[in-house]
């Protein structure tokens, strides 16, 4: 039976995250919260599941964070009342779906809907590349990082982040873990994310120069040629910093208060 996160309810969602991984592979390992349900780090076994209820309104959503065979992978499995997740590109679950199924398999998620028939479409294929590779080849690859080092527990983390051509989500990396991508750039670059914490919200340009990462006004702290780009969000504010060969680690410096 789905974990009831809430009491009665004229009409309930569940949500289930099915294992289907392989015979003796390394453990699942998922983490699925809301902004208001903290469901807790849970290994469910092979061939088993891991489910919850809820009363849905308009604005629920609920993400997982999944962990396997070294690769990990963040997203809503539940963000619409009816049809389990906007589903623009598949179209695929009806309307009306309101139990979602999420198996969990070596090369594919996939959601499932629960209705007069059991139908399993391919919704996400995995790319397990750290840090998430955005775009193919180029000569020279830049990465954006984004640390949470905010203190334990304290409320989750919200980022998301896009540039023109690449959405990149909303994430929920957990305190003392990190988000990033690596993308080929160009001159007219530019990323930015929008970030929540503890009732506080930013938003600010993470990367729009190929050579120092922002064009910090004057602060000139990033050496130029830098390519690696990191940000470190704390509950006084955003720093940002680069990795210095002789120290062995990454410099930061004070960049923006929430």
């Amino acid at each position: 039976m789905p974990y009831n996160i809430q009491g009665y309810c004229e009409i309930r969602s569940e949500v289930h995250v099915h294992n289907d991984l392989p015979q003796n592979t390394p453990q699942l390992e998922v983490h699925c919260a809301s902004r208001d349900y903290e469901l807790g780090y849970r290994h469910p076994e092979i061939g088993t599941e891991y489910s919850w209820s809820f009363c849905p309104n308009p604005s629920t959503l609920f993400f997982c964070h999944f962990w396997w065979n070294g690769n990990d992978l963040v997203f809503d499995v539940d963000n619409k009342m009816e049809g389990c997740v906007y589903d623009k590109d598949y179209g695929s679950i009806p309307e009306d779906t309101i139990d979602c199924h999420w198996q969990v398999k070596a090369d594919v998620y996939s959601i499932n809907f629960l209705k007069m028939v059991h139908l399993v479409v391919k919704l996400l294929v995995l790319l397990f590349i750290m840090p998430y590779n955005i775009q193919g080849f180029c000569e020279e690859k830049h990465e954006v990082h984004v640390h949470n080092d905010l203190p334990q527990n304290t409320p989750q983390l919200e980022v998301h982040c896009a540039s023109g051509d690449d959405d990149l989500g909303y994430r929920y990396p957990g305190v003392g873990t990190e988000f990033n991508w690596s993308f080929c750039p160009t001159f007219s670059t530019l990323y930015f994310c929008h970030f929540w914490w503890n009732g506080k919200n930013l938003a600010f340009d993470v990367f729009n120069n190929t050579d120092a990462c922002v064009c910090n006004r004057g602060r000139g702290f990033i050496p130029y040629g830098t390519t690696h780009c990191h940000w470190q969000v704390k509950d006084d504010g955003f720093y940002i910093g680069y990795f210095n060969q002789n120290a062995g680690q990454v410099i930061y410096n004070k960049y923006l208060d929430w």
